[in-house]
């Protein structure tokens, strides 16, 4: 099923070009991934050669940036966003430095399979399901023992132009 494609501008080099789709809330782009993806670039957390897992990867924007800036990278979504993800990894593989690679993840299922742990964890507007937010947890998938860092770099009043908020982070062990 063809999509329509948003250009992602990276500051060096061709723009990655994401297919779109109409669907459910994992087939388009959103705000807090450009504005994650734009982050990355700025270098403040090394990624060349770092295991990279983004959470709810939905169209991969984020994750295909980290792995065009050298990281090794495993984009998660549900089993139904799959061959959208591969079709993005496929259109921007020519970019990738690191590699990137597509899998299933459902949260509050066993992650046993992404171990050892990732070098960062991505995340941006990756909690949206209703059932995510009742279960009281936040939509966690990750235990890791010692303190974690992380920096938001996005955040958007839910009064602002479009009436919703979105969120992007980066979290390190």
């Amino acid at each position: 099923m063809a999509g329509f494609v948003r250009e992602l501008e990276r500051r060096a080099g061709p723009a990655l070009r994401l297919e779109q789709r109409a669907g459910g809330v994992g087939c388009v782009v959103w705000d807090a991934a450009l504005v994650l993806a734009k982050f990355l670039e700025t270098g403040a957390w090394p990624l060349s050669r770092r295991a990279v897992l983004e959470l709810g990867a939905g169209t991969g924007a984020v994750g295909i940036m980290a792995a065009t800036l050298g990281a090794d990278v495993t984009l998660t979504d549900l089993q139904e966003l799959q061959e959208l993800l591969a079709v993005n990894i496929e259109n921007n593989r020519h970019l990738v430095t690191g590699s990137v690679r597509a899998e299933v993840l459902k949260w509050g299922e066993d992650v046993s399979e992404f171990r050892p742990p990732p070098d960062y964890i991505l995340m941006a507007d990756c909690i949206y399901y209703e059932e995510v937010k009742e279960r009281g947890d936040g939509g966690s998938v990750w235990a890791q023992p010692g303190p974690l860092r992380s920096e938001r770099c996005a955040e958007r009043d839910p009064e602002g132009p479009r009436g919703r908020s979105g969120a992007a982070a980066v979290v390190s062990p």
